[in-house]
């Protein structure tokens, strides 16, 4: 994964997708699931993810999926799963939003 620096500085620039800063792993999760336009087979997902951190699992996934949708709440969109009839994997996918108020607000949450 090849991070993005400063021309002047030479310092990490932070990953910025739809507004939000993410870490240099969230944001190679959420560009290879929003990658994928009918959604990602979470086998693939963790193909790529395992080229920049080899000793990933499924579950580091799941738990990068979860971080992501808690920095997304506010946005409307989210990254949902589902999984094929019979099928030990899911596929992840980015829902975009559909109309106003589709996201959950933190406060309603509590």
């Amino acid at each position: 994964m090849i991070r993005r620096k400063c021309k002047e500085c030479g310092q990490p620039l932070p990953e910025i997708r739809l507004g939000l800063r993410l870490t240099p792993l969230q944001a190679l999760v959420f560009d290879t699931i929003a990658s994928g336009a009918s959604g990602l087979d979470s086998c693939l997902v963790l193909e790529r993810f395992r080229a920049v951190k080899p000793d990933a699992s499924r579950k580091t996934i799941h738990v990068y999926v979860c971080q992501l949708n808690e920095l997304l709440d506010d946005t409307g969109y989210r990254i949902s799963r589902y999984f094929n009839d019979g099928e030990r994997y899911c596929v992840y996918y980015l829902e975009r939003p559909r109309a106003a108020g589709f996201g959950r607000s933190r406060q309603s949450a509590s």
